[in-house]
């Protein structure tokens, strides 16, 4: 019996225009080794997604479409309707194996071009739910609590679940915080992180994709979430502040401060929750931290895939007239209580075209 052993999801953030040629830029890094592809898109309209899954068909000859499932529809300005698309393509030989439990998907579409889509695959016995989120981004995050905990419904703590896709998340390195227009007024920890980012720009598309693996290796000891410490500022090299900042996105992303990770700290939390003026959000998001601890990411070793230039891919500061941080707004996560998935390969694709950049992830399956 040829169980499937691999599981590949390809993640992006694309937009609806140009979808032909970004799916050229795509297509060049996606492989055909794995038994099991997926591709989750957000913010992309109808059409196009028809488009490319009918493209990627051409390339994937040796494997079948199992499951292409989109969220409901929404019109925006433009007259444009925009979904959320989630594509299964299955190596030929293994299809017997993946059963699509279509009776079970969940769609879910608060707001344009935001929401869910899931697929429930069973193998051998056991059900992978595979959840392609867009999720808000809202200042007083009570939209993050309220469509993660639509995604936890659909779920049995016992299921093994991977989350993929735009969760909007950010970097908690300025005293504004998780703000949809950063001021950048130039006190003395403004200027610093200005002063960080302006490096990003100096690199190619190809340069921002791994970190350089000295960032791994640092220690912070700080655990002051908001805003950047003495302890960050202080070093001997300037390269070597480079690095601690970018280790700072890491360690001070809001995501981290629920899954169950290294990275999570529960000092760090509770500061966090200080600065949160609503109390009922407060205890909303003190209940959610509990039920995402079922939740894993695999170590990032990228850098941040938002804000891009749509053209270059390169870092952009910038949002109409609004201020933006990068971020790691781009993620997948992981539950898998009987160990049903391995995460390896976590990392970010140079490719251009939308303002974010997908990421790649795959997983080794055990069943």
């Amino acid at each position: 019996m040829l169980l499937p052993k691999s599981l590949e999801i390809y993640s992006w953030n694309i937009g609806h225009e140009n979808i032909e040629t970004k799916y050229e830029n795509l297509i060049k890094y996606v492989g055909t080794t794995s038994d099991i592809i997926v591709f989750a898109f957000q913010e992309i309209s109808l059409k196009s997604f028809k488009r490319i899954t009918v493209l990627l068909g051409t390339h994937l000859q040796k494997y079948e479409l199992v499951s292409s499932e989109k969220s409901c529809i929404f019109s925006d300005k433009l007259k444009s309707k925009f979904v959320i698309g989630t594509s299964v393509y299955v190596k030929t030989g293994k299809t017997e194996q993946v059963n699509v439990l279509t009776r079970f998907i969940r769609t879910k579409c608060p707001s344009l071009t935001k929401g869910y889509v899931m697929i429930p695959l069973k193998i051998k016995g056991q059900r992978i739910n595979i959840i392609n989120t867009h999720l808000p981004f809202k200042t007083d995050l009570k939209y993050f609590i309220s469509n993660f905990n639509e995604i936890l419904k659909e779920i049995h703590p016992l299921d093994t679940s991977i989350v993929c896709g735009d969760l909007n998340s950010r970097s908690l390195i300025l005293e504004d915080c998780y703000k949809k227009d950063v001021k950048y007024e130039c006190s003395t920890n403004e200027c610093l992180v200005m002063r960080q980012l302006t490096k990003l720009h100096r690199k190619s598309l190809e340069g921002t994709i791994d970190l350089p693996r000295e960032v791994s290796k640092i220690k912070l000891n700080n655990t002051q979430v908001c805003g950047v410490t003495d302890k960050l500022i202080r070093s001997s090299t300037d390269q070597c502040m480079f690095y601690k900042f970018l280790k700072s996105m890491i360690d001070k992303d809001f995501l981290l401060l629920f899954i169950e990770s290294n990275t999570s700290d529960d000092k760090a939390f509770n500061e966090f929750m200080n600065i949160s003026n609503n109390v009922k959000t407060s205890n909303d998001l003190i209940t959610l931290r509990r039920k995402m601890k079922i939740f894993r990411e695999a170590k990032i070793t990228y850098y941040p895939t938002y804000k891009r230039d749509i053209k270059t891919g390169m870092f952009s500061l910038r949002k109409k007239d609004k201020g933006r941080l990068p971020g790691y707004a781009d993620r997948v996560i992981y539950a898998s209580n009987n160990n049903i998935i391995r995460p390896k390969n976590y990392t970010s694709l140079p490719v251009a075209g939308n303002d974010h950049i997908p990421i790649h992830q795959i997983f080794d399956i055990k069943v």
